[in-house]
């Protein structure tokens, strides 16, 4: 197909977002975090300790720490030569139930306990029971459980990428699952009579698992020791660079800001044993740069006087698993920390039972998980939300995109020679690139009559190239007047600008994308709210670059958008109220909220707007712009458009407030007549 572009160089173009995220995200990251090397003395490591851990704390609800009454009910017992398996369900947070294998050894005890959180898989996979059949046949309870999502019995309505991304919208980051269950597990174990709990207790855990392990240990004064498996990597020389779409669990909202990436993490444990595994053919996780956090971490042990605490085990010809040989190290570790030193580890491969599904599975209830925690706390904050007037929602704004802190300065306008430009019959199209921002690039289209009379501008942020609304008489070309001799009523020169991630500027694509999950415009969200700074937030600068530009040439600004580009010019327009004379939406979402309170969306995850929900929506902010705000088919969840009748609670204050929702098949024609009408 064709295409129009107006800057020269495309994949740089494609790529500009994505540098602009990941270079921000290095720099805050290097500027807050701190130098393990260069602190002096333990005194020191202890207050910068302190001060991660509540970081890190203060990023999960306080639900997780409130957890509910564990109500353990069995389910099934299976014996085997040597261990048995309890399958039990037992309460974790907000009615959710954990589905737990307890691996108990043969014997009368009591046996010290390990934690083995599961990966982004199963409990019921080999790489799972295998590593929890030799602990308990080595005398430790191992307690198994099935994460959120993925193929396991939490699978219904747990999709990470689906509803643990709508859990930031109302501040339910969705690592907080995981880690209640593993603390669950904890709590469980505490309350067996025959569990040995005067060492406190062990977790490990591979993938997705290790970082369920981690959490959990820094969270849990009870745990003693922690093994994460293949798991171990850093922001900065790996994810940034490798732009692999991990899980949203494992960005924590913000923690770029304040200097916390795996290392801090993990150095939170100290001075207590941890063993960190890898695999050397590892397909996810760099061991070479796994090795590199330990060699880092040795020093803050070495402030402790616990030299012999931290150490690491790198399994040739591994992959990402967590194999027989890396368990029987595991256990040699924990035989430390449980004074067990002195009994002889007994491991046969021969040994190994293949088990079945149904002799693991204990069947918890469907009717809590990240849906309904999702919908239900969205409602509530609905109900419990202050209403703020139009300052404040504009502070809260700014604050949740970041956006006093970005550049609105334009660097560098080039706009074609005029000489150059030709008459398309009555109208010129003039190529203009606006540098911000250290080299950062916006490209526009400025249509305007060639009789260079001083009109009204129309900023148009679509999701197309910035030729596509003009294309074969597109709604822009109307606005302008296009083809008729004479000045339309109310005719504006039209600017037709591409912001981050769309159009010429949208992303491009990683060799990752190849696998279903990975998808560039997720991670680079995921990233974007790990600093703090959503990728909505740039798309909203460089709607207000955009309007510095306009007031060039005319000071009657108006504004619109279509699907991102709509919600962009929504917030935009808030921000910048008394620059505009009007926004037009076209077909935005309706309000975040549809997100949170549907088990399913369709909308691209860039539009993320981490903690809204607590202040305020998108019918709020119609609100607060009243008869400046005109929306034209706005969408549900799954980008249909809403039908007047089942929208107007959703639209009442809005409309109260003099905001004005249309319904119309003709979405163009709608936008024309509102744009060149005299209200």
């Amino acid at each position: 197909m064709a295409q129009y572009r107006i800057l020269k160089d495309a994949k740089k173009a494609a790529k500009q977002l994505e540098e602009e995220i990941i270079s921000f995200g290095k720099e805050i990251l290097t500027k807050s975090m701190p130098d393990l090397d260069k602190i002096k003395s333990l005194h020191e490591w202890e207050i910068e300790k302190d001060r991660i851990k509540s970081v890190i704390r203060s990023a999960f609800p306080s639900v997780i720490f409130n957890r509910d009454d564990l109500n353990v009910k069995h389910v099934s017992s299976h014996e085997f030569k040597n261990f048995k398996v309890e399958n039990v369900l037992f309460n974790s947070i907000l009615g959710w139930q954990v589905n737990a294998s307890v691996y108990i050894p043969k014997g009368e005890g009591p046996f010290p306990a390990v934690i083995c959180p599961t990966g982004h898989s199963s409990k019921f996979k080999e790489n799972y029971y295998i590593p929890a059949q030799i602990f308990a046949s080595n005398g430790y309870i191992a307690v198994s459980f099935c994460p959120p999502g993925c193929v396991g019995e939490h699978a219904y309505r747990n999709d990470h990428f689906v509803n643990g991304y709508s859990g930031w919208l109302n501040g339910m980051w969705s690592q907080t699952y995981f880690i209640a269950d593993a603390l669950a597990c904890v709590d469980y174990v505490y309350s067996l009579d025959y569990c040995d709990t005067s060492n406190k207790v062990s977790i490990t855990g591979v993938s997705g698992g290790g970082t369920t392990s981690m959490y959990t240990a820094i969270l849990d004064d009870r745990i003693s020791f922690l093994a994460p498996v293949c798991c171990v990597s850093d922001n900065i020389n790996a994810q940034f660079k490798d732009l692999y779409t991990a899980c949203p669990e494992t960005f924590g909202k913000g923690l770029a800001r304040h200097g916390i990436e795996t290392t801090y993490i993990l150095a939170l444990f100290s001075p207590k044993r941890l063993f960190v595994v890898g695999g050397e053919q590892d397909e996810v996780f760099d061991y070479k740069v796994t090795q590199q956090v330990v060699n880092k971490l040795k020093y803050i042990y070495s402030l402790y006087g616990k030299d012999s605490n931290i150490n690491s085990y790198f399994e040739k010809g591994t992959g990402h698993k967590y194999s027989q040989a890396m368990a029987l190290e595991v256990l040699k570790q924990m035989n430390v920390i449980q004074k067990r030193t002195d009994i002889p580890i007994l491991h046969n491969s021969d040994d190994i039972v293949h088990l079945e599904r149904e002799q693991l599975s204990c069947y918890p209830s469907a009717e809590v998980n990240m849906y309904t925690i999702n919908r239900d706390i969205a409602l509530q904050l609905k109900k419990d939300r202050p209403v703020l007037d139009n300052e404040d929602t504009a502070l809260v704004i700014k604050k949740i995109l970041d956006i006093d802190n970005m550049q609105t300065k334009i660097e560098h306008t080039y706009m074609s020679p005029l000489n150059k430009v030709p008459s398309r019959w009555c109208h010129k199209f003039r190529d203009v690139i606006l540098t911000h921002s250290n080299g950062k690039k916006i490209p526009l289209i400025h249509a305007f009559r060639d009789d260079y009379v001083k009109r009204p501008v129309f900023l148009w942020f679509g999701e197309t190239d910035t030729w596509e609304p003009f294309n074969r008489k597109g709604p822009l070309t109307k606005i302008i007047g296009f083809l008729e001799r004479t000045p339309i009523k109310n005719e504006h020169s039209v600017m037709s600008v591409n912001i981050s991630g769309l159009g010429e500027l949208d992303m491009q694509h990683t060799t990752y994308d190849a696998a279903s999950w990975n998808r560039i415009e997720r991670i680079l969200t995921y990233f974007s709210v790990f600093n703090d700074r959503p990728i909505m937030a740039y798309r909203i600068r460089d709607i207000l670059i955009a309007i510095r530009h306009a007031k060039k040439f005319s000071n009657e600004i108006s504004i619109g958008g279509y699907g991102i580009g709509a919600i962009s010019a929504i917030f935009a327009a808030l921000i910048s109220n008394e620059d505009i004379s009007k926004v037009i939406a076209v077909s935005p979402i309706g309000s975040y909220e549809m997100i949170a309170t549907e088990p399913s969306f369709n909308w691209p995850e860039s539009i993320m707007m981490p903690d809204i929900l607590k202040y305020t929506d998108l019918p709020s902010v119609l609100g607060h712009l009243g008869r400046k705000a005109v929306c034209i088919n706005p969408k549900d969840a799954y980008m249909n458009k809403l039908e007047s009748t089942s929208s107007d609670e959703i639209f009442d204050n809005s409309i109260v407030n003099g905001a004005k929702i249309i319904y119309d098949d003709d979405w163009e024609n709608a936008l024309v007549k509102e744009i060149c009408s005299d209200d």
